[in-house]
C-alpha cells in the first residue's frame, strides 16, 4: 500500500468503530486500520454497533449492511436519531451496488458507500479525506463558538462600562462643578471634603478598571498564564501586609493557619488579584472589631484554601451566584464602602482558569466563607497542558 502524499496523521488517535458480523472482514479491517494509528473498536452486529456508538461516541463509523438481527440500515437509522451521534460520519461497507440500495442508505444519513471487495489504499484515503473534512468542521465550530464567546464578553463589557463607570463619573463631575462654581465661597473644610470624596471615587474606579481589563482580557483569551511556584505562607503574609492599614482602621483581627511548606503553582498576578479581591470583600463587609481567618491545607489530593469573615453575610441564594457574570450583585460595605460586583466575577474566572473551584458559604449576620479548591503541585503538568 502506498500512502505517500496522504495526511495519515489526521487518523492518529481518532476513534473508528467497525460494525460487521463476519470475523474475516473484521480481521482484515483491523489489520489495515491499526496501521493508521487510529483507536479501533469493533461490534459484531447492528445492535452492539448502536450500543458501542453511544458508549464510545466515535469519530467515524464503518458499517456492514447485511447482518443478522438489526441490519446496517436499521443501526444507521438508530444512530442518526440520537442527537449525540447524528453528526458522526457513517460509511457503509457492502457487496451491494444497486442504485436503490445506495439511495436508501444516503436517505438514512450515510456519508458514503464502499463496495466489497474494497481496495485497501482507496479505503484508507477515503477515511483520511472524510476525517480531514470532520476536523475542518470541528475547527469551524470551535471558531464559531469562540466568536460567540467573544461577542458575549464584548456585550457584557459594554454593559458594565455603561452602568458601573458612567454613573460614578457623573457623580465626580457633579462634585467638580460645585468646586469650580463655588470655589470662592467654600470653606477649606468643605473643599477638602469634596476633594477627598472625589479622590475616593476615582480610586475605586481605577481599581474597578484594573479588574475590568483583566477580566476582559481573560474573556477573549488575551491573557497568557505564567505559572510559578507560590509559597502560600509567604503569599498570605504579603496579602496581610497589603491590607494591614485597612484592618487596623476597622480593628479587624486576621488569623492565618497555613500548612507548613504548602505550595501551589499559579500565575502570581492573576492569583494575587483574586485573593486581593476576596480580602477586600471580607474587610468591606466585616464591621469594626470583627475577624478574618485564613487556612490552607492538603485534603484528598487537593489544596483547600479557606478565607472566612465575621461580617454581615448574605443569603445563600445570593452567595451561590456572586461569581457569575450574569448575576452581578453589589452592595455597600459596613462603612458605606462602594463596589461594582465585578471583583467576585474576576475571582471566579481566575480560579476556573487554574482548574480550581470556588464557592461561597454565607448567612446574614454570621459572615461569609470562601473555599478555594486547587490541584496539587503533582498534578500541575496536566493542569497547564
Amino acid at each position: 500500500m502506498n500512502f505517500s502524499g496522504t495526511n495519515m496523521e489526521v487518523l492518529k488517535n481518532r476513534k473508528i468503530l467497525v460494525v460487521d458480523d463476519i470475523p474475516e472482514n473484521l480481521k482484515i479491517l483491523g489489520t489495515l486500520l491499526r496501521k493508521t494509528g487510529c483507536l479501533l473498536s469493533i461490534a459484531t452486529d447492528g445492535q452492539k454497533g448502536v450500543e458501542t456508538a453511544k458508549a464510545l461516541v466515535p469519530d467515524l463509523i464503518l458499517m456492514d449492511i447485511n447482518m443478522p438481527g438489526m441490519s446496517g440500515y436499521e443501526a444507521c437509522k438508530a444512530i442518526k436519531a440520537d442527537p449525540e451521534l447524528a453528526d458522526i460520519p457513517l460509511i457503509f461497507l457492502t457487496a451491494r451496488s444497486d442504485t436503490d440500495d445506495m439511495v436508501h442508505g444516503y436517505s438514512l444519513g450515510a456519508l458514503d458507500y464502499i463496495t466489497k471487495p474494497f481496495d485497501h489504499t482507496e479505503l484508507v484515503m477515503k477515511l483520511v479525506n472524510y476525517m480531514s473534512l470532520k476536523v475542518g468542521r470541528e475547527k469551524l465550530l470551535d471558531a464559531n463558538q469562540a466568536l460567540k464567546t467573544a461577542d458575549a464578553a464584548k456585550n457584557k463589557f459594554v454593559s458594565i462600562i455603561s452602568h458601573d463607570l458612567r454613573s460614578p463619573m457623573g457623580g465626580i463631575l457633579g462634585l467638580m462643578k460645585i468646586l469650580v462654581d463655588e470655589r470662592n465661597s467654600l470653606s477649606k473644610e468643605e473643599a477638602d471634603e469634596f476633594i477627598l470624596s472625589i479622590y475616593d471615587t476615582l480610586k475605586r474606579q481605577y481599581e474597578f478598571m484594573e479588574d475590568l481589563l483583566k477580566w476582559g482580557n481573560m474573556q477573549i483569551g488575551r491573557y497568557e498564564l505564567k505559572p510559578v511556584d507560590i509559597d502560600l505562607n509567604l503569599f498570605f503574609n504579603n496579602i496581610h501586609e497589603l491590607y494591614k492599614s485597612n484592618t487596623i482602621n476597622k480593628q479587624i483581627s486576621v488569623a492565618t493557619d497555613i500548612e507548613p511548606d504548602l505550595k501551589i503553582i499559579a500565575d502570581p498576578t492573576m492569583f494575587n488579584s483574586a485573593i486581593a479581591n476576596i480580602m477586600s470583600n471580607c474587610i468591606k463587609f466585616t464591621p469594626q472589631g470583627g475577624s478574618i481567618s485564613i487556612t490552607g491545607a492538603t485534603e484528598n489530593n487537593e489544596i483547600i484554601i479557606s478565607i472566612k469573615d465575621s461580617g454581615v453575610g448574605m443569603e445563600q441564594v445570593i452567595a451561590d451566584h456572586i461569581f457569575d457574570p450574569e448575576h452581578f450583585h453589589t452592595t455597600k460595605g459596613t462603612e458605606q464602602e462602594g463596589g461594582s460586583g465585578l471583583g467576585m466575577v474576576l475571582v471566579g474566572d481566575v480560579i476556573k482558569i487554574h482548574k480550581g473551584k470556588i464557592k461561597a458559604i454565607s448567612s446574614p449576620g454570621v459572615g461569609t466563607q470562601f473555599i478555594i479548591t486547587l490541584p496539587k503541585n503533582s498534578d500541575i503538568e496536566e493542569v497547564y497542558q
